[in-house]
């Protein structure tokens, strides 16, 4: 619904526009791509696909070329885009008899967003306009019909001289009314769905007769283009009519609630529309005076036959004649409205759509309302039954909250999700108005529980995230994404929490207040003294509250504190470092950046290699690392902002850079500078922009234009020498530049070294090499740190295309890439050989960054899961030479070098201690530390007993 027009505008088209907008009447259900046939002006009819409804319709040759009604001969020919692109030309080629390239077109040419609401709004204006004219005298309003009881309504069958009716009137008939009518593959008649749909409170049959009318002209009469849309229609049903009447027709017997209306008005036409462009008998929804017997008829739906009667644009336009519904998708075709999650939108079957939403249900008296008023642990939300939950607005009447329980069942087998439907309502709103701001929203808003809002971004039409079920999505609260604010941006207080797993029987947790910290649906006090929350610190907070509040530390993610862990004995600290000896070994978390979409990013938990959340960024990130104070920064393509989150909660602070800060840049790989200035990879600039810390000016190029000949960098780091290293990805190189003045130093990779193919991040080691992504055949390449020689591939599976790197606390590399073997993920290769250990999977990987462990992480050598100084005390493994390091790791005595200390290393340890020179000539390979067992700096008989040691312990 229109909420207002500019103040200027007369008040008579002020009502015309919001009346327009909101009515019912002016509606019908859309076609979405439908194959249909349209006739040319000699009689020849021809196969087009077509879009919308009967204010905005978009037709194509079945191979993808748009069509227009050239307005000189009405002949169906390819169009042509104005050069303003408002409007569709004709070529005047007609369809079919010539080839479209040859014309300078090509498919699916669309004009104007803008062009297509004014189009929309203009032709909706007009047929209020005609409908207010012709209402009768004393009627300003549009009267609901019954949606209780035992209510019938009239259905016309007409057919023409020139199109005659194939459908037996019988056929009819049972899809009307017969119970567990299955004809034409539907799941019952209108009669059952609307019985099921109510729960049985609406028995909703038709009249219908035992003959066709035969219309007094023949079809080419009323689908003639030059005549206004609907002027036609209307004299065919008041021809039908006035036959009924004739023949002795008792109207009254159709006005189920005695307001002198007929209830329902139903027009069946023999054959296809064989319009479009709303012209003709295009299916459509109006109004039309005609009276007798006492009542008069108001309301009508009409709709072509075609070869096969199926239930859903018949049951969505009764849902505009009898319950006064309004259609709940966008009319101008920008976002996607409410989707297939309900009957008034997009149809998820022909012959078996989806149920009306709750607020349908709700609107019709059809709900077993129930008011969320007092805050309810275990609240149950059953499939069945139309049991639906309110929350409403403390002052607002027009706005509030509804919850029912949808599932892939019955009526409901084709929607995109199973769970809780959270429905935000406001009886002002239109869901032509996909905004989502306090002035212009949806009247229906599904809350989508991904928080990506695609529905209103036009992504799709619903998808497997958009409801709420554990144990994915469990609480929707006034602090979640999604959130549960009022439009106006204030607070609900409404709290849905503990949402249970999907199933036709569900439960959650509804609480009204922002001081339950845990989100359990009790006051914390309460979950102290019941002992359903801990405290093991002693400091009047439930555990988890502190963790979450980053007061307390939980390395290892169990949900309690990392302090009582080591105080209870959960975790061992055999450091005593007061950090659990699992988060000493790998205590980061890691972040990786999706590729596509609206974006967002993820983090994971290395110790359990689970996700740990995610946050949707409603933007498509790149770039990503942690700052000099901690915080996480993500660079937003194509040129910022640079956006500054929470390092600990991700919750976003605001953007750092600003917007074209530094003019147009693709922005890809971000970095840091010593004094915290910020660097970014300039993609398609051919530069690398430089920006300040404190607060993110522009302070020019620091790589500046194609400097030694930089081209496409995505990549950059700084080395070990303080220099800057970035990729070029379209020449295949690694530019050096100084690391203060960003002078082009040299190329560090020569083109293609190795085979690399448009290397796209790259890293320097823990060795003190360089590694580089290459993003065409997925592999990381290994360059020496101090030369850029090739020293090989380092990575033994591809991943193409490989995109971020990163190197863990452990040593080991990540690689973002958007495909590989397990899809698009994050890949984890050990960091000594290259081999593939671990998957993040997250669908289109692009950026990677570990988040600043702030303690000292131990080394785990051997990989047992302890640290190796407790390996050390404990006697697991042995350290001869006192560096801290266990001899295992060093492969001390292994003196010939095959990986094992055993017999085999009897006979080169004789030769080393007799014979030096001829031990280095025959083993070259072997570094000489490691016949120092004892590690005095010396190889000599104080080495023997700790090398018998050794023999004796590996």
């Amino acid at each position: 619904m229109m909420r207002a027009v500019a103040a200027s505008q007369q008040w008579m088209v002020v009502l015309l526009v919001i009346v327009a907008w909101a009515t019912p009447l002016s509606s019908a259900g859309p076609v979405e791509g439908k194959v249909l046939p349209l006739r040319q002006p000699d009689g020849q009819t021809i196969q087009v696909r077509i879009w919308g409804d009967e204010f905005y319709t978009v037709v194509e040759s079945l191979d993808g070329y748009t069509l227009v009604r050239d307005p000189a001969t009405q002949v169906i020919c390819y169009a042509r885009l104005s050069p303003d692109g408002n409007t569709l030309l004709s070529t005047g080629a007609r369809v079919g008899t010539v080839s479209p390239a040859l014309l300078g077109v090509t498919p699916h040419i669309r004009i104007n967003q803008s062009a297509v609401t004014a189009q929309v709004r203009a032709a909706r204006e007009d047929f209020e306009r005609r409908r207010l004219e012709a209402l009768p005298a004393g009627m300003d309003n549009e009267p609901e019909g019954p949606t209780l009881g035992d209510v019938m309504g009239i259905t016309l069958l007409i057919d023409f001289s020139d199109d005659v009716g194939t459908i037996a009137p019988a056929t009819v008939e049972q899809y009307c009314n017969k119970i567990g009518y299955a004809g034409s593959g539907n799941k019952g008649s209108v009669r059952d769905y609307y019985f099921d749909v109510s729960n049985g409170k609406l028995n909703y049959t038709n009249f219908v007769p035992t003959a066709y009318y035969r219309a007094a002209h023949p079809k080419t009469y009323y689908i003639d283009p030059n005549i206004s849309f609907g002027q036609r229609a209307r004299e065919l049903i008041l021809e039908a009519l006035q036959a009924l009447d004739d023949g002795g027709f008792d109207f009254s017997l159709y006005d189920a609630d005695k307001d002198g209306i007929v209830d329902a008005l139903n027009c069946f036409y023999a054959g296809f529309s064989n319009s479009a462009w709303a012209q003709g008998l295009w299916p459509h929804a109006w109004s039309v005076h005609f009276c007798a017997d006492g009542v008069c008829t108001y309301r009508y739906q009409m709709t072509d036959m075609q070869n096969a009667l199926t239930l859903a644009t018949f049951c969505h336009e009764n849902g505009h004649m009898l319950m006064g519904w309004p259609d709940l998708y966008d009319y101008d075709y920008d976002s996607s409205g409410v989707g297939k999650f309900c009957l008034m939108c997009t149809y998820t079957s022909d012959t078996n759509p989806q149920q009306p939403c709750a607020y349908m249900k709700y609107r019709a008296g059809w709900a077993d309302l129930r008011l969320l008023t007092t805050p309810q642990m275990g609240l149950l939300a059953p499939v069945a039954g139309n049991v639906i939950y309110k929350y409403e607005h403390p002052t607002a009447a027009n706005e509030y909250y509804l919850i029912e329980n949808r599932q892939r069942l019955g009526r409901d087998a084709g929607l995109p999700d199973a769970g809780l439907a959270i429905w935000h309502v406001d009886t002002t709103g239109s869901n032509n108005n996909q905004q989502m701001t306090p002035e212009s929203h949806y009247l229906v808003t599904l809350v989508q529980a991904d928080g990506r809002w695609d529905l209103e971004r036009y992504v799709n039409d619903g998808d497997a995230t958009d409801l709420w079920a554990g144990p994915g999505y469990i609480q929707c609260a006034p602090h979640t994404n999604p959130n549960t604010h009022w439009w106006d941006g204030s607070s609900s207080l409404l709290s849905v929490h503990h949402i249970s797993a999907s199933g036709p029987q569900m439960t959650f947790t509804f609480i009204t207040s922002d001081v339950d910290c845990n989100n359990n649906g009790l006051p914390d006090n309460v979950d102290l003294l019941a002992g359903t929350s801990k405290d093991c610190n002693l400091n009047n907070l439930p555990d988890e509250c502190d963790i979450a509040a980053g007061t307390e530390s939980d390395c290892n993610n169990n949900s309690v504190p990392d302090s009582c862990d080591v105080a209870g004995g959960f975790s061992a600290d055999c450091n005593a470092n007061g950090v659990p000896d699992e988060c000493d070994l790998n205590p980061s978390e890691l972040v990786v950046t999706d590729a596509y979409g609206y974006g967002g990013f993820s983090v994971y938990n290395l110790l359990t290699g689970t996700r740990r959340y995610t946050m949707t960024t409603g933007y498509l990130p790149s770039g990503v690392a942690y700052g000099p104070n901690g915080n996480l920064f993500l660079w937003q393509q194509e040129s910022g902002p640079l956006w500054e989150y929470d390092g600990k909660t991700g919750a976003l602070i605001g953007p750092r850079v600003a917007m074209q800060a530094g003019g147009v840049v693709q922005g890809r790989g971000i970095t840091f500078m010593p004094n915290g200035d910020i660097l970014v990879a300039g993609g398609t600039a051919n530069r690398v922009p430089r920006f300040a810390w404190a607060d993110g000016r522009y302070l020019g190029d620091f790589v500046t234009t194609g400097s030694g000949g930089l081209t496409a960098p995505w990549g950059l780091t700084f080395g070990p020498n303080g220099n800057l290293f970035v990729g070029s990805s379209a020449t295949n190189e690694v530019l050096e530049y100084d690391g203060q003045t960003g002078a082009y130093v040299r190329t560090f990779v020569v083109a293609g070294a190795g085979g690399i193919d448009r290397p796209y991040d790259l890293k320097f080691g823990p060795d003190g090499h360089l590694y580089v992504s290459s993003r065409t055949d997925g592999y990381v390449y290994r360059y020496d740190g101090q030369t850029g020689a090739f020293l090989g591939l380092f990575t033994q599976t591809p991943v193409p295309p490989a995109r971020g790197l990163a190197f863990g606390p452990n040593g080991d590399l990540f690689v973002a890439s958007a495909s590989g073997p397990a899809g698009g993920a994050a890949y984890q290769y050990d960091g000594r050989t290259g081999a593939l250990v671990h998957t993040y999977p997250n669908g289109a990987a692009m950026f990677l960054a570990f988040r600043p462990w702030e303690g000292v992480i131990s080394p785990d050598c051997n990989r047992n899961g302890a640290p190796d100084e407790c390996d050390i005390a404990a006697g697991v493994v042995s350290d001869l030479n006192g560096n801290g390091v266990p001899d295992q790791c060093e492969a001390l005595g292994d003196l010939n070098c095959d990986g094992y200390v055993d017999f085999g290393d009897i006979n080169p340890f004789v030769l080393a201690f007799m014979e030096p020179a001829t031990y280095a000539a025959t083993y070259p390979d072997c570094p000489l530390f490691k016949r120092d067992i004892n590690g005095d700096g010396v190889f000599n008989d104080q080495d023997i007993n700790g090398f018998v040691f050794l023999l004796a312990r590996f």
